[in-house]
C-alpha cells in the first residue's frame, strides 16, 4: 500500500509520509491537551519548546547534509551485518514487532535507486541471554573509507544534553534520604519500562529517507526514531524530563489515582516489617546534605522519577505506592498518547 502511495507523490517519501500521518507522525498525540498539563506542573519553558518540537515537527533538532548517488550505491550494496542472516528469525520477528507497532513503513525494493533525497542503514541485530533481541540501525558504520554515513550527517552537540547518566546517583541519593525518614518502613523500589523507548519519537518526514533499510525482500521506511542513531538519546532524553516533571507534580495531586484507573495492575504489599526485620534494615541518618524526604514544613517531597534512558525509577512506602505509580503511569501517557486500540496504540 505504501508503494502505491510513493508511486502517487511522485517518490516524495516525506510527502508519502504525511498522507499516511497517524501514528508515524506523532499525529494521534494532541499538544493543545498536553500544554496546559506542561504548564500546571510549572515545567521549564525551554523544555516545553523541545518537547513541542520533538512530538510536533520531529526529530533531530537540527540536520544539514548531503549525499551522493555513489555513497547511496555503497551502502545498498552492502546491505545489512552478517548477524541479521545468522540469526534470520529472530531479526524477522524483531522487525515485524516494530511494524506492527507502527514504527515503520514497507515499501517495494524496486523503487530504492529511484528515491530521491535516501540512503539505506546497515541492520544488525543484538542477542543477548534473558532479554529480548534488539533490531540495530548502524548509523556509524561505513562500508568504504569515503562513505558518509547517517550518523556523519547530524551531531549530538547540536542536541538536547543527555543527563541519564547521573539518574543511578539520584535515585540512590533519594533511597538514602527515605531511609532518613522512614526509619522502620518498608521501602519499595519501582521500574517502568517503556516499551519502544526511542521508537515514540518520530523522524521529521524530511529525513526519513536517511533512515531506510531493505531486509528479505523489503523496503523499510524507519518513522521511529531508531536504536543507532547518535540523537535518538538526546531527543528521548527530552521526554523522558518531561515525564519526570509532570510525574512530580501529579504525585501531589488528589485526582491522580482516578485518572488513571484503568490503566492501573493490582498493587499489593507486604505486611508491615516486625522488630526483627527492623533490626535487620540498614539505618540512614541525617546531615547537612542529606535531610530526609520531608520539607520544614512537614509536606513530602515527591519522588525523583529519575529516567535511566526509558527506565523510569522509583521508591516508596506502601501507604503512597500506589499514587507514585499512578503518578508515574499517568504522566507517561500525558506525553505519549493513552492506549488506543481503535488508533493502533
Amino acid at each position: 500500500m505504501f508503494t502505491a502511495c510513493l508511486l502517487h507523490y511522485n517518490l516524495d517519501v516525506a510527502t508519502a509520509v504525511r498522507y499516511v500521518g497517524n501514528i508515524h507522525t506523532g499525529a494521534h498525540r494532541d499538544w493543545n491537551t498536553l500544554e496546559p498539563e506542561l504548564r500546571a506542573a510549572s515545567v521549564d519553558d525551554g523544555l516545553v519548546a523541545n518537547l513541542r518540537r520533538v512530538l510536533v515537527g520531529g526529530c533531530p533538532n537540527y540536520v544539514n547534509a548531503t549525499s551522493s548517488e555513489k555513497n547511496r550505491r555503497s551502502f545498498a550494496e552492502y546491505g545489512n551485518h552478517d548477524s541479521v542472516y545468522t540469526n534470520v528469525e529472530k531479526t524477522q520477528k524483531a522487525v515485524q514487532k516494530d511494524f506492527a507497532r507502527s514504527h515503520s513503513l514497507v515499501g517495494n525494493p524496486l523503487l530504492t535507486p529511484f528515491l530521491p533525497d535516501t540512503q539505506q542503514t546497515p541492520q544488525g541485530l543484538v542477542v543477548v541471554p534473558g532479554k529480548s533481541d534488539r533490531q540495530i540501525c548502524d548509523g556509524t558504520f561505513c562500508p568504504l573509507l569515503e562513505s558518509i554515513a547517517t550518523n556523519d550527517m547530524t551531531t549530538k552537540d547540536t542536541e538536547h544534553k543527555v543527563k541519564f547518566p547521573k539518574s543511578l546517583r539520584n535515585h540512590l541519593a533519594y533511597i538514602y534520604n527515605a531511609r532518613i525518614s522512614y526509619k522502620s518502613e518498608e521501602l519499595y523500589l519501582g521500574d517502568n519500562d517503556v516499551s519502544g523507548a526511542f521508537r515514540h519519537g518520530k523522524w521529521n518526514p524530511n529525513v526519513i529517507g536517511m533512515h531506510m533499510f531493505s531486509i528479505f525482500g523489503y523496503l523499510f521506511f524507519c518513522t521511529g526514531l531508531t536504536f543507532g542513531g547518535n540523537t535518538c538519546p538526546s531527543n528521548f532524553e527530552i521526554i523522558a524530563l518531561s515525564r519526570m516533571a509532570i510525574a512530580r507534580f501529579l504525585w501531589s495531586q488528589a485526582s491522580t489515582i482516578a485518572r488513571v484507573l484503568q490503566y492501573l495492575p493490582a498493587i499489593s504489599t507486604s505486611p508491615e516489617p516486625t522488630p526483627d526485620e527492623i533490626a535487620q534494615f540498614t539505618p540512614a541518618e541525617a546531615d547537612s546534605i542529606n535531610k530526609g524526604v520531608f520539607n520544614p514544613d512537614g509536606s513530602r517531597i515527591p519522588p525523583n522519577f529519575d529516567h535511566h534512558v526509558d527506565d523510569c525509577l522509583y521508591v516508596d512506602v506502601a501507604k503512597t505506592l500506589r499514587q507514585t505509580i499512578a503518578s508515574s503511569v499517568l504522566a507517561l501517557y500525558l506525553i505519549l498518547g493513552f492506549p488506543d486500540a481503535s488508533k493502533g496504540i
